[in-house]
């Protein structure tokens, strides 16, 4: 196993604009280490810049402390396994996987050893004589990795590597790739746009936005207390509500129409006329009984039964807003229900800067409890 540590990498094509601007981070040993962001944002990119497909603009690239910027791919211990797969159509399965051994001149009897080991690991023992044309997209993905397992590198590089999958096979081979990565301890670096993938594979997740970092820590870090409002909405699914706050005689103002009581943890901590960008999870928008200082009525403008959960969505002040409710509740557009706004749980971010406010230390307390 090894670590990678990144200080201050930029990369720039054209030497003004950059694509990636300083990013800093490590990844420690054995990590399962999840870069996640929008489509754009510079994560292949970088991934590509740590295995030396990319030439680094600026900063330096540091494999176990030693400077690799300008070690050459082959040199570097690492394996890729990528979006498309890359298997050669005309070879079988086990000519596939064994390909990298051939160039590195693995001797046959170790090949052969590595190769039953992983097959039988990652169950393509019966498919080992197989052309890539006769397997479906799930088979296709396990030679790519078995691939990659067989090389033996201390580093897995992985870039979207289930993007071309159905929902179904999806699930299925996030937990087979993570079953994969607890067994062999690889230290892996996992490319994706879907913070599903990022919540439920990361050991510790990078949001990437605009080819910069906008928060690195742990899934329930950035799902309890995200940095800003981008990871607020990026995190989590469905996203975050987002709307807008005045503060206006011991009350938070929603969208300049619905008005609940400030929490007694945040009286003084809130200034009166002060503006706010706030959010809540609509696990937290709970349905309540009756109309009361956190509860409101409110109109449903659109149901979605999900079998164990419900989706209410609703307007507040002309914004639509989401509350998720637990088991199957039969309701129509047009039907008033209550919904509760508890103030616990709302996290304030500046209207400016974006950042979330580091006065909300109830958000904090709960997220490490």
């Amino acid at each position: 196993m090894k670590h990678i540590e990144l200080v201050e990498i930029s990369k720039s094509y054209d030497g003004k604009n950059k694509v990636i601007d300083k990013i800093s981070v490590q990844v420690e040993k054995g990590e399962f280490f999840v870069l996640v962001g929008p489509s754009g944002c510079g994560k292949s990119t970088l991934l590509r810049m740590i295995a030396g497909l990319e030439e680094i603009s600026g900063g330096l690239l540091k494999i176990d402390d030693v400077v690799v910027n300008d070690m050459a791919p082959k040199n570097r211990n690492i394996s890729f396994v990528f979006q498309n797969y890359a298997l050669y159509p005309h070879m079988t399965v086990r000519d596939n996987i064994l390909f990298g051994l051939d160039v590195k001149k693995v001797p046959k009897d170790e090949q052969n050893k590595r190769l039953m080991e992983t097959a039988e690991v990652i169950g393509l023992t019966e498919l080992l004589d197989r052309k890539p044309g006769q397997l479906s997209g799930g088979q296709r993905q396990r030679v790519a990795l078995a691939r990659s397992i067989c090389s033996q590198a201390a580093i897995c590089l992985m870039d979207e590597p289930l993007s071309n999958l159905d929902a179904k096979l999806r699930a299925h081979m996030r937990t087979e790739i993570r079953r994969i990565h607890d067994k062999f301890k690889l230290t892996t670096i996992y490319v994706t746009h879907d913070q599903v993938e990022a919540m439920t594979m990361g050991d510790k997740i990078m949001v990437l936005n605009g080819g910069r970092i906008q928060q690195v820590g742990s899934p329930l870090d950035l799902y309890n207390t995200p940095a800003n409002k981008f990871v607020a909405s990026f995190i989590g699914s469905p996203q975050m509500n987002m709307a807008d706050a005045v503060i206006k005689d011991d009350s938070i103002v929603i969208n300049n129409e619905i008005s609940i009581a400030i929490d007694e943890s945040l009286k003084g901590k809130l200034s009166n006329g002060q503006k706010y960008s706030i959010g809540i999870r609509p696990e937290n928008l709970t349905k309540a009984e009756f109309s009361s200082e956190i509860s409101h009525a409110v109109v449903v403008d659109g149901v979605e039964l999900l079998g164990n959960e419900t989706q209410v969505l609703f307007k507040v002040g002309g914004k639509t807003l989401i509350a998720r409710w637990p088991g199957q509740w039969r309701l129509n557009v047009g039907e008033i229900v209550f919904i509760e706004f508890n103030t616990d749980n709302i996290h304030f971010f500046n209207i400016e800067t974006e950042a979330l406010i580091s006065f909300s230390e109830n958000i904090k307390e709960k997220a490490s409890a």
